[in-house]
C-alpha cells in the first residue's frame, strides 16, 4: 500500500458514514423545503461536492430565494426558531444548529445562474459546487481529500483571517487544475511569488485585466466561475512559503508523517506564548486570538524591538504565538530623533520636552530612558491588559 492509499483509507468517510450523513442532510433539506416552498434548498459545501473528510463533516445548506427578495435572514429566522438555531452575523446573516451529531449552517442566498447577478459573495457558492462536481469524478475527489488532509496537517488550511491559508475551494480548484494531489505539490514546489493559476483561462494577462487590489496575494488563483475574483486573495506570504517548503520536503520522501500534525516548533531563541481561546465558534475565537497576537506584535515594534519572524498557530482550542527578535534586550538609553536644527519653533519645543539634547547630522536628538529594556517584560505586561484578558481564557509566557 502506498502512502497516499494508506492516508485515503484513514481520511475517506466509509460507505456507512456517507450514507448516514447524507440521510440526515437529506431529511433536514426536505424539512426546509416544506418550510420555504417559495425557495430552492440546496445542499452545498464540501458535503454537496463530495469532498469532505471523515473528521470534518459540517453541512452547508443554501436557501435560495428569487432575485428581488429582501431581508433574507429575517425571512429564515422565524421558521428556523423551532430548531434552536444561532444567528451568525456577517455580510448577510446565516444560521447554525447541531442535529444528530452534525453541525448545519443554513445560508440564505439569491438564486443566480450568472455570477454577475450576485448581491453577496455567498450567492455564488452553489456555482462553486456545480463547477467542482462537473470537473471531478470520484477518483479526483479522493485526490482533493489528500490535498485537504496534507494542507491541514501543515497548518496552512483555511482562509480565515487568523490562518490566512488555502481555503477548501482553492484546494479543489488547484487539485482539479493540476490533475492530482501529487501533481499539485510538484507545481507548488516550483511556484514563485505572483504565480498565476487560471483554470478556465479567463485572462490573457491577469495583471492587466483584474483590479490590482485583488492581486496582492503571493499566489493568484482565478475563480473559474468568476473571472474577476482571486480565490486565493486571503493567502499570506508566510503560508505560501510554508506550502512550497512542505511540498518539496514531501516529494523527496513521501512520508506518511506529512499527513499528521507535528508538534509546533519555533526558532531557537523565540519568545513563545501559549493561549487558550474562548469556547464557541472557531472563527470567532480565532479572530479574538489574532487580535491579541497583533496587539503584542504592535507593542514590540512600537518599543523598537526588531521582530525578525513571528507567527500565530493553532491546535484545536489551543493557540501559540512566537516572536523571534533580533535582540530580546535593548540598551537602557535610546536616542529619540527630533526636528531639523533650522526649525526654530520645533527645536524650542523639543528642548523644553527633553533634557539631554544634542545635534547630529543637522537634526536634534534626545537621550531618553526606554520604557522597556527586556522584551519579555513588555510582553508579560501587555498580556495583562484588559484588551487581552477579555479576548482569551488564559495566556502563559514560556
Amino acid at each position: 500500500m502506498t502512502t497516499q492509499e494508506d492516508v485515503l483509507a484513514r481520511i475517506t468517510p466509509s460507505a456507512e458514514d456517507k450514507e448516514t450523513l447524507l440521510a440526515v442532510a437529506q431529511k433536514f433539506t426536505d424539512e426546509l423545503k416544506q418550510k420555504f416552498p417559495q425557495a430552492t434548498v440546496i445542499l452545498g459545501g464540501s458535503v454537496g461536492k463530495g469532498t469532505w473528510l471523515c473528521d470534518n463533516a459540517d453541512i452547508d445548506i443554501f436557501v435560495a430565494f428569487e432575485k428581488g427578495t429582501e431581508d433574507l435572514s429575517d425571512i429564515l429566522e422565524p421558521e428556523l426558531g423551532v430548531y434552536n438555531v444561532e444567528r451568525v452575523h456577517g455580510s448577510r446573516d446565516y444560521f447554525r444548529l447541531e442535529r444528530e451529531r452534525y453541525v448545519f449552517e443554513i445560508v440564505p442566498i439569491i438564486a443566480i445562474t450568472d455570477p454577475k447577478e450576485a448581491e453577496n459573495i455567498t450567492d455564488i457558492s452553489p456555482l462553486h459546487a456545480t463547477w467542482v462536481n462537473e470537473h471531478a469524478n470520484e477518483e479526483m475527489k479522493n485526490e482533493i481529500r489528500l490535498s485537504k488532509a496534507f494542507f491541514k496537517a501543515q497548518r496552512i488550511y483555511g482562509a480565515e483571517s487568523h490562518i490566512k491559508g488555502f481555503s477548501g475551494y482553492v484546494l479543489e480548484i488547484l487539485t482539479i487544475h493540476f490533475g492530482s494531489f501529487e501533481k499539485l505539490l510538484k507545481a507548488a514546489a516550483k511556484w514563485k511569488e505572483k504565480s498565476v493559476v487560471d483554470p478556465a483561462k479567463h485572462h490573457k494577462d491577469v495583471f492587466f485585466d483584474v483590479n490590482a487590489s485583488k492581486l496582492v496575494s503571493p499566489l493568484i488563483v482565478i475563480d473559474p466561475v468568476q473571472a474577476g475574483r482571486n480565490a486565493a486573495a486571503a493567502l499570506s506570504l508566510k503560508r505560501f512559503n510554508q506550502c512550497i517548503k512542505a511540498a518539496k520536503a514531501y516529494l523527496k520522501t513521501k512520508d506518511v508523517a506529512f499527513f499528521e500534525k507535528a508538534p509546533i516548533s519555533f526558532p531557537k531563541n523565540a519568545i513563545v506564548v501559549d493561549l487558550v481561546a474562548k469556547e464557541g465558534r472557531a472563527d470567532v475565537a480565532g479572530c479574538a486570538v489574532e487580535k491579541v497576537y497583533k496587539h503584542v506584535l504592535h507593542q514590540l515594534k512600537l518599543h523598537e524591538f526588531i521582530v525578525e519572524d513571528s507567527d500565530l498557530l493553532f491546535d484545536d482550542e489551543k493557540a501559540v504565538m512566537f516572536f523571534d527578535l533580533q535582540e530580546a534586550t535593548l540598551s537602557y538609553i535610546q536616542e529619540k530623533q527630533g526636528p531639523p536644527v533650522d526649525r526654530k519653533e520645533h527645536v524650542a519645543t523639543f528642548k523644553e520636552t527633553y533634557e539631554d539634547v544634542f545635534e547630529k547630522d543637522e537634526f536634534l536628538f534626545a537621550k531618553v530612558k526606554r520604557a522597556y529594556v527586556n522584551a519579555k517584560d513588555l510582553i508579560q505586561e501587555r498580556l495583562e491588559d484588559d484588551y487581552v484578558t477579555e479576548k482569551v481564557v488564559s495566556t502563559h509566557l514560556r
